[in-house]
C-alpha cells in the first residue's frame, strides 16, 4: 500500500535530499516534454526556497511512496517515489483558492503520444485526492490546474478528462512565449512631461509607492482572469516592501520601469530573473497603464523602454518568457510588435472541493 509524505523544507545550505531532487527531475521532465525548451527548468534549491514560504504564498509538497509505513512529514521520506504534488496557496490574494500540480515519477512518465497505464492512472488519482483533502484542511474551496498540449500529449488529456469529470471546467487560456532582447527596437526618446525611472529588486522610492500601489491594484482588477474565481488583495506599502524583502533574500532580481506624466505614476512594467534559473532568461510581470493612459501608444513605449532597461541593466539576459491570456487582445498586439514567438497555450480547469455533494 503506498504512503503519503509531505516533504519538509529542508534547511538553508542543506542537502536538499533525494526525493526533492526527484520532484526537480521529474517536473523538468514534464516541462520540457510540454514546451520543448530546457530554459523552463527548474533547480531543487529553487523548490526548497518556495518550500520555506513567503508572505504572500505557502507551498506545499506531498511525494506518494511505494513503502507501506507510518506517513510522517520529511525532507528525504523512505522508498521509490511513484510521484508527487505541489500544491500552491495564495496567503494574501484569493484566500479560498490553491493551485496545484500532479507529476509522475520521470521513470513512470508515458511518452507524449502514449496513454498511461492503469497504475500511472492509479498513483495520479491517489494525488489528486491527496490535494482535495488537503484543501478541506485548510478551508480551501476553489482548485486550480493548468493543463498543456492535450492534443499531442496523452497524459495531459487523460488527466484533463479526469479532472471533467470530477466537476473541473475551462476558465482561461494563456499562450506561454519567448521575446528576443536584443531584437526589440530601441525606444524614442520621451517628450515631456513624460518620464521613466528604473526600479530595481521591487525597491520603490518613497514618493512612488502610492501611485504604484495604486495601478497593482488596476493590474489585478484588469487583467484577464477569464472565468477563473479571484478575490484580489490590496496593495500598500508593507505588501510592495514584503515582496521586495523576499525577492532579495531568495536571491532574484527584478528590474521595473514606472512611466510617469508630470510627476503622476500613469504606468508600470517589469520583469524577474531567478537566481536559480538560467541567467540568459528573464519572465515578464505585471505591465499595467493607468486608465486614462490607454489608447495612446504608451503600452508599448513603456515595454520598448523596459526591454533597453535589461539590455542596459541585466545584460546577461537574452530572452524574456511571456504569459499571456489569449483574450488579452491589447497586451497581445504590443507583444507582436516586439517580436513575440507562442511556444504553448495553457487550460487554467477549475474545480472544487465538494465536487461530489
Amino acid at each position: 500500500m503506498p504512503t503519503l509524505f509531505r516533504l519538509i523544507a529542508p534547511e538553508p545550505h542543506t542537502d536538499v535530499g533525494d526525493a526533492l531532487r526527484s520532484f526537480v527531475f521529474s517536473a523538468n521532465l514534464l516541462s520540457q516534454d510540454l514546451s520543448g525548451d530546457t530554459a523552463l527548468s527548474t533547480t531543487a534549491e529553487a523548490v526548497a526556497q518556495t518550500l520555506r514560504c513567503s508572505p504572500e504564498t505557502a507551498t506545499t509538497i506531498y511525494m506518494l511512496s511505494e513503502e507501506d509505513t507510518q506517513p510522517q512529514p520529511a525532507v528525504d521520506p523512505p522508498g521509490f517515489a511513484l510521484g508527487f504534488v505541489q500544491i500552491s496557496e495564495p496567503l494574501r490574494a484569493d484566500t479560498n483558492t490553491l493551485d496545484f500540480q500532479i507529476v509522475l515519477n520521470a521513470e513512470l512518465q508515458p511518452l507524449p503520444e502514449e496513454q498511461p497505464d492503469a497504475e500511472a492512472q492509479a498513483i495520479m488519482l491517489q494525488l489528486f485526492d491527496a490535494t482535495v483533502a488537503h484543501a478541506k484542511r485548510s478551508g480551501r474551496k476553489i482548485l486550480h490546474t493548468w493543463i498543456a498540449d492535450e492534443q499531442q500529449h496523452r497524459t495531459m488529456a487523460w488527466l484533463a478528462a479526469m479532472l471533467r469529470d470530477k466537476g473541473f471546467e475551462p476558465k482561461l487560456q494563456e499562450t506561454h512565449g519567448w521575446i528576443d532582447v536584443a531584437a526589440v527596437a530601441q525606444p524614442a526618446p520621451l517628450e515631456a512631461p513624460l518620464e521613466a525611472v528604473f526600479i530595481h529588486d521591487f525597491q520603490f522610492p518613497d514618493a512612488l509607492i502610492p501611485g504604484v500601489a495604486r495601478l497593482l491594484e488596476v493590474a489585478d482588477q484588469d487583467v484577464p482572469h477569464g472565468g477563473l474565481s479571484t478575490e484580489p488583495a490590496p496593495w500598500n506599502p508593507e505588501r510592495i516592501h514584503s515582496v521586495a524583502q523576499v525577492l532579495r533574500d531568495r536571491g532574484n532580481q527584478s528590474l521595473g520601469v514606472v512611466l510617469l506624466d508630470a510627476q503622476k505614476v500613469i504606468g508600470y512594467s517589469e520583469v524577474v530573473r531567478y537566481s536559480t534559473g538560467e541567467a540568459s532568461v528573464a519572465w515578464q510581470g505585471v505591465t499595467v497603464l493607468d486608465e486614462q493612459a490607454r489608447g495612446k501608444g504608451l503600452g508599448l513605449k513603456l515595454k520598448t523602454l523596459l526591454f533597453a532597461g535589461v539590455r542596459e541593466h541585466l545584460s546577461e539576459v537574452r530572452r524574456v518568457c511571456s504569459e499571456i491570456a489569449i483574450d488579452n487582445h491589447r497586451m497581445f498586439k504590443i507583444n507582436q510588435h516586439l517580436g513575440f514567438e507562442p511556444q504553448t497555450t495553457w487550460t487554467a480547469l477549475e474545480g472544487r472541493v465538494d465536487y461530489q455533494a
